[in-house]
């Protein structure tokens, strides 16, 4: 970086000379002067390699962005939160199994503020880990996840933001005999809103709102008794 220009000193010498050079008709003066440097360029400083201190991938607080040459589409890996390339930042990390419920509609646990989940594969025979996102092939069997939230919105996960667990606030398109979580400001023209969470048989805020159950393994296997109550737009 090109620190400027530096005027080191700037003088201006008057009029000079005795008396009788005066008197003479003869009168000296200096010129002025300027002696102008300029100071070197900064060299840019060189980024440190980024250091897994925890030295557990996608622990909680850590950052993350996606591998420039990854093995698998969807492939990320950690780096620093002030890296231009970051994505997120992991808001929960869990030890619990995957084991291929992402693509039966398993829900994962995630805080409220998390926008994605990534899912991280067991070590190979070399001990090395691999995190991606959910077109990350090893993702379905994944012997860990992280939950993650955004350094930037928009936010998926914030109640009608289209993504993550369906809640209060989201809203709802129709595809085929169910309902879809979309973005309520987006391409896809929601036709309901989720106005309360409530169990199934129960009744609904008002005599048009319908009950919608969460179609999970679990509500699918009759051990969940969420609901929801959604009102048309």
């Amino acid at each position: 970086m090109v620190a400027g220009v530096l005027v080191a000193g700037l003088a201006l010498a008057g009029c000079s000379g005795s008396d009788d050079e005066r008197a003479g008709g003869k009168e000296t003066s200096s010129s002025p002067s300027v002696d102008v440097t300029s100071a070197a360029p900064s060299p840019t400083p060189t980024p440190s390699p980024y250091v897994d201190d925890d030295n557990v991938l996608m622990a909680k607080g850590d950052c993350y962005a996606a591998v420039a040459d990854p093995v698998e589409a969807g492939q990320v890996q950690e780096v620093a939160c002030d890296d231009a390339s970051a994505e997120g930042r992991v808001v929960y990390y869990s030890t619990e199994d995957l084991d291929g419920r992402i693509v039966s509609s398993y829900s994962p646990y995630c805080p409220d503020n998390a926008d994605d989940v990534l899912g991280i594969t067991r070590g190979t025979g070399m001990g090395q880990e691999f995190a991606g996102h959910s077109d990350f092939v090893a993702f379905a069997t994944a012997s860990q996840y992280a939950c993650v939230r955004y350094l930037k919105g928009p936010h998926p996960g914030d109640p009608g933001g289209g993504g993550m667990q369906i809640r209060v606030g989201d809203c709802l398109a129709a595809e085929d005999e169910t309902y879809k979580e979309v973005a309520c400001e987006g391409d896809d023209v929601p036709a309901y809103k989720v106005v309360k969470e409530t169990i199934k048989g129960a009744d609904c805020p008002r005599k048009n709102d319908i009950l919608l159950s969460t179609n999970t393994v679990l509500d699918r296997a009759g051990l969940d008794e969420t609901a929801y109550c959604a009102r048309a737009l």
